[in-house]
């Protein structure tokens, strides 16, 4: 999934995580009509962050690639000093920092939900 979002999204994305993401400009078409401003956001950091020993998860079969998840944890500071970054062995997870999500959460954007790992239901 590349998550889509607004210009006001992708400023407070490059000045957090600039270095993380690559903004991609992105035009949207909606009842007819060109909406433009809008950018894909390509996460370009890849961190192992599964805590094996207290994650459950099925692989596919025949391989190592994990299909999903039964209980997902992560290891302690598995972000490091990155903002936002996808788990490495199961890229649909995006990891947020808690001050990126702060900061979400103080310009009041809408249209995302931030899961903590013990939360996420198979």
């Amino acid at each position: 999934m590349v998550p889509l979002v607004t210009q006001r999204v992708a400023r407070v994305l490059d000045e957090m995580a600039g270095e993380d993401i690559q903004l991609i400009p992105a035009n949207v078409t909606a009842g007819g009509q060109l909406l433009s401003g809008f950018k894909l956001v390509n996460v370009l950091r890849l961190v192992s962050s599964i805590d094996h020993s207290q994650s459950n998860f099925v692989c596919i079969p025949g391989t190592k690639q994990i299909a999903k998840f039964n209980r997902f944890r992560v290891k302690p500071d598995a972000l490091g000093y990155y903002h936002l970054a996808r788990e490495a062995e199961y890229h649909p997870f995006i990891l947020v920092s808690e001050a990126l999500k702060r900061a979400f959460e103080t310009h009041n954007f809408k249209g995302c939900a931030f899961i903590q790992p013990e939360n996420i239901k198979p």
